[in-house]
């Protein structure tokens, strides 16, 4: 089983690259939450440095675990379309593995929230269990799912603030506060994060698509696929500047932005003008805009602020 485990790791869920993420969402999100509490003179502005790391640390180790659940869910009901699997990767025993370590992450989740002695936040992470139950139902409409990708990609995305909630949740609840006001701004900001990486990554070059494939440049064409990726880009960066407005952070946020519109708008271009995958690089530019934004939105407010 650990040789599989490792296999899989490699291939299809990366311990480096999700593992990072995972520690700079929930750094942001906890940070962001604590300093929201302290804007808002309404907050009780309770702080202290143990409060913070064991905050992040709890929240890391659930959002790290979410993203392993939503990547098995992911790979079951693929293996369970196709019945036939023909990912050498993958196998039937390897599946039933993966099923296994999606109910032991479980586990630890629900033993790190009970830990933290907050049965709202138990509430939310069932929320988030009962989300990913739905996903991997394919909301009880897989064959329309299958034949409409932009529902599909809207309905996964509502994943992200639930588990952005409860990331935030790992300071204003262990605090025993209301969400602080201003919060439903990095909660969209995670919601659009979420659409533009699946859309970013779902833009292909015409040579490159598997026949039969959903993707959006097979679904809307090349240029209306850019179009619609650079709109939500739009969207993440007015929603990551009223964020930033809550916790007085706009002018870095409003200096940061037009680089990484620069980049995009680069990577659209260089896409138009020669559509070939060396530079459909859509999706690696999506993840820099991403961390980008949450480590202004957190991180770095939260060390210059201390």
């Amino acid at each position: 089983m650990l040789e599989r485990w490792w296999m899989y790791q490699q291939q299809r869920f990366s311990l480096f690259k999700w593992g990072g993420f995972a520690a700079v969402f929930s750094g942001a999100a906890v940070l962001h939450s604590l300093l929201l509490r302290r804007s808002f003179p309404a907050e009780t502005n309770a702080f202290s440095a143990a409060h913070a790391i064991g905050a992040v640390l709890i929240a890391f180790l659930v959002v790290f675990l979410c993203c392993l659940q939503l990547r098995i869910v992911d790979e079951v009901s693929l293996f369970k379309q196709r019945c036939v699997q023909s990912d050498a990767s993958m196998s039937n025993q390897l599946t039933t593995d993966l099923e296994v370590i999606a109910v032991a992450a479980g586990i630890m989740q629900f033993g790190l929230t009970l830990a933290l002695g907050h049965l709202s936040l138990l509430l939310v992470l069932g929320s988030v269990w009962g989300y990913l139950g739905l996903i991997h139902q394919a909301f009880f409409v897989p064959t329309w799912l299958r034949a409409n990708p932009l529902p599909k990609t809207l309905l996964r995305a509502g994943l992200c603030p639930l588990i952005t909630l409860y990331a935030t949740g790992c300071d204003w609840l262990i605090a025993s506060q209301a969400p602080p006001g201003g919060i439903i701004w990095f909660l969209l900001v995670s919601l659009f994060a979420a659409i533009a990486a699946d859309i970013g990554c779902l833009i292909h070059a015409p040579t490159d698509a598997v026949p039969g494939s959903q993707t959006y440049t097979a679904l809307w064409g090349r240029e209306r696929a850019v179009v619609v990726w650079l709109g939500i880009l739009w969207l993440l960066s007015i929603t990551s500047l009223l964020a930033g407005m809550q916790i007085q952070f706009t002018t870095a946020i409003a200096l940061l932005l037009p680089f990484l519109s620069v980049g995009a708008v680069i990577v659209a271009w260089r896409y138009h003008s020669r559509p070939v995958q060396k530079r459909a690089q859509f999706g690696w530019i999506t993840e820099v805009w991403i961390v980008s934004v949450y480590v202004s939105l957190g991180i770095v407010p939260f060390v210059l602020q201390t």
